[in-house]
């Protein structure tokens, strides 16, 4: 049985959870889903959802709250998946920080948006001009949040910046705090588990004293019998209580193999 713990996340970010899935001591396997909010791919996007039906069953999903993968996810496999919505995705570097770079009309991106900065501008179909446009109406500045996952991104960065005419900043950003926030997603899932199988055996045991009670009843009703007869109807009676069965018969076994090796 495969113990590890499977954490699917945006394509962004993959990197940056995969390093600090490294410090974690749970066994933990990251999965990406395509970037829906960048990436119109529509084969992609299907192709992710049908290679991994059966993958995303008892998993956990950090998504935005309106990420379009909520919606692509069947019910009955969402109903097995532990599902982490924030309001901004970026919030996994620290909220604080991020509206603060929000509230100055800051555009963030990250290494992962930057590698493909250009085929993300010719999905939604902006050549320089309209890019311009839309990015100069829209925001002030491009902020990097550099997670020191790729040392040359910082001329994808100066490309980008002069494609939309816009000033950049570089934000360097440690993962300390989303270490600390796998860490308490993982310890929930693991809580949550452990108490899924302490009802599980609860349940069992109740099963199993119920069991144990019936069969008290049993005894201590047939106690007083004398006639053999009596304590068969009496056992046949409780049998249609317990199992409800559709025929009994009573075979009554002097040691010999009444059934010459036929089946019942």
């Amino acid at each position: 049985m495969d113990d590890k713990i499977k954490l699917f996340v945006c394509e962004n970010f993959e990197k940056e959870f995969k390093n600090v899935a490294k410090t974690q001591k749970e066994n933990l396997n990251i999965y990406s889903f395509p970037s829906y909010c960048t990436s119109l791919k529509l084969d992609k996007q299907e192709k992710f959802i049908k290679d991994n039906l059966e993958n995303l069953k008892n998993s956990i999903c950090i998504c935005g709250r309106f990420c379009e993968l909520l919606n692509k996810i069947p019910e009955k496999i969402k109903k097995n998946m532990k599902i982490y919505q924030l309001d901004n995705c970026f919030y996994i570097f620290g909220k604080n920080k991020v509206n603060k770079y929000l509230n100055e009309n800051s555009f963030i991106v990250t290494p992962e948006w930057l590698e493909k900065w250009k085929e993300i501008m010719s999905n939604y179909g902006f050549d320089k001009k309209t890019a311009r446009k839309f990015f100069n109406e829209s925001f002030k500045k491009i902020v990097l949040f550099d997670t020191k996952i790729n040392d040359k991104i910082i001329d994808q960065l100066i490309d980008f910046s002069n494609f939309v005419s816009l000033p950049y900043n570089i934000e360097e950003i440690e993962l300390d705090f989303l270490e600390i926030f796998v860490s308490k997603i993982l310890n929930e899932f693991k809580l949550k588990q452990e108490l899924e199988k302490k009802e599980k055996k609860i349940k069992e045991l109740n099963s199993e004293k119920s069991n144990y009670i019936a069969a008290m009843h049993m005894i201590k009703e047939f106690s007083t019998i004398e006639s053999s007869e009596e304590i068969i109807k009496g056992i046949i009676n409780e049998l249609k209580i317990l199992f409800a069965p559709k025929q009994i018969q009573y075979v009554k076994y002097d040691g010999k193999d009444f059934l010459n090796g036929k089946k019942f």
